[in-house]
C-alpha cells in the first residue's frame, strides 16, 4: 500500500513537472 501511495505520488509530481 504504502508503495502503491509513493508510486502514484511520483506519477502525479511528473505529470506536474512536465505540465509546468
Amino acid at each position: 500500500m504504502l508503495l502503491l501511495g509513493i508510486d502514484l505520488l511520483g506519477l502525479a509530481g511528473l505529470c506536474r513537472k512536465l505540465k509546468k
